[in-house]
């Protein structure tokens, strides 16, 4: 009996300083102490209830009060009359823990004026980005050299004090290469290209050869040239490189041979220099697109997603004009649903008219003024402004801070892998840098490789 009775007085006297320990925390004293010592703690801000930083409601107590408790229950020699220096110590202690599990410690919390007590309470700690050279040197040639850097070129990287100026020199022999000019450049050119196999110079009926496409892109797309000669320039390359302005014809030795069983509708560039357009006039892009329609709205439609960024059937670059919407070729374009979209697709459409699709005479893709409704042509517009034809439209969109948009979109995610936004820290600079680089693509990608977006992981 003895021994049970020792027991059971153990147990109350426990009980009683626990009680006594828990009011003590309660002590009008308390509250101003760690409010003086942890002013943006929000129960200290918010003033209505300071106890609240310990206590659920008194005298039971949150996490954070609970690990003040156990604290002073550790402290030899605490008693109630020691409560205000041994709560100061207290304080300090669980600076370095993370009272509520929340992987933020107290002090973190209470300085960010979050409650360390709460673990959906949590601080908003602005993410610290660095730019890495290494790992800015590896991105940049699995990017752009189509392989990781080899061990030697990745030890005199890192015994170099002028990593940035390796980055930059490796780089433009990397645009020079073959991966670049012939892989990188020709995949980026897949969507605004659109190749189908079977109607192009593999298909066994050929309605033009797209790879006179993939050359003017990448050489566009290269060294210097002014990228704004995607939607202007009156010239193709032909299959050695060289740079022409003449017109190829079917029968031109340049196109090669066909199989017999093959048909062939038409291969080569037979539109006269003087109405190209860069590559919406080639003559893939216009019988992949406009094929027998009369009014081509596909056509003028793939040039504004593929060449300005906008989708039409997504709502976007819609500019309606106020002058009355006819509907010329009978598709119903007036009623009220489809009218909020032709107002800008039918105005973007009309300078392609007498832009010849499939079997527009002899010859496919050729400029054919006597064509129904080209006399369109001259009333079309591009982003809210009139234009006089197809190059003036070109020129026009070229100009514009779509066209840079789009480019910088194309060669930003392309660098890092992954969809970026209009909101991204590096993207409005990019793409207001181009006019002053002389719309160089190079220089552009040179601009990337520098950026944090590219260079921090």
């Amino acid at each position: 009996m003895n021994r049970s009775f020792k027991k059971l007085k153990l147990v109350i006297l426990y009980l009683v300083s626990f009680t006594l320990s828990s009011q003590a925390l309660a002590l009008s004293s308390a509250p101003n102490i760690f409010c003086s010592k942890k002013p943006n703690a929000p129960d200290c801000i918010s003033g209505a209830s300071k106890c609240l930083a310990c206590h659920s409601s008194v005298p039971n107590l949150n996490l954070y009060g609970q690990d003040v408790q156990s604290y002073l229950f550790k402290q030899k020699g605490y008693d109630k009359s020691k409560f205000t220096l041994y709560l100061n110590g207290a304080i300090d202690y669980l600076d370095k823990l993370d009272s509520d599990s929340d992987s933020f410690i107290n002090t973190i919390e209470l300085e960010k004026s979050t409650k360390p007590y709460d673990e959906s309470s949590i601080p908003e700690i602005p993410i610290v980005r660095t730019y890495e050279n290494e790992f800015a040197y590896k991105r940049m040639w699995i990017a752009f050299c189509g392989r990781s850097p080899t061990y030697e070129s990745m030890k005199a990287f890192r015994n170099s004090s002028n990593q940035k100026e390796i980055i930059h020199k490796d780089l433009s022999q990397c645009l020079k290469s073959n991966f670049w000019l012939k892989e990188a450049l020709y995949r980026l050119a897949d969507k605004k290209i659109r190749p189908t196999k079977a109607l192009g110079a593999e298909g066994s009926i050929v309605v033009a050869d797209y790879k006179w496409d993939y050359r003017l892109f990448s050489y566009i797309m290269s060294e210097d040239h002014d990228a704004r000669e995607l939607l202007t320039a009156d010239y193709h390359i032909e299959p050695d490189g060289s740079k022409t302005t003449r017109t190829i014809l079917k029968e031109d030795p340049v196109n090669g041979t066909f199989p017999s069983n093959i048909i062939v509708v038409d291969v080569g560039q037979p539109l006269p220099h003087q109405y190209r357009a860069g590559m919406l006039t080639t003559q893939w892009f216009l019988t992949s697109n406009t094929m027998f329609t009369k009014i081509p709205r596909v056509t003028a439609a793939q040039a504004y997603r593929a060449y300005l960024g906008l989708d039409i059937a997504k709502g976007d670059g819609l500019f309606s004009v106020e002058e009355e919407l006819i509907d010329y070729d009978k598709k119903g374009i007036t009623a009220p649903s489809c009218a909020v979209c032709h107002k800008t697709l039918d105005r973007i459409t009309y300078p392609f008219i007498p832009y010849e699709g499939i079997f527009g005479g002899s010859v496919s893709g050729t400029y054919k003024p006597s064509r129904e409704f080209s006399e369109l042509e001259g009333s079309g517009y591009i982003l809210g402004t009139p234009t006089t034809g197809l190059k003036d439209w070109a020129q026009k969109a070229a100009n514009s801070d779509e066209f840079k948009i789009m480019l910088t979109k194309l060669f930003l995610q392309y660098a890092i892998d992954q969809k970026i936004t209009s909101d991204n820290e590096d993207f409005e600079e990019l793409w207001q840098s181009i006019p002053g680089d002389g719309y160089s693509i190079n220089k552009l990608i040179h601009r990337i490789v520098d950026t944090m977006t590219f260079g921090a992981p």
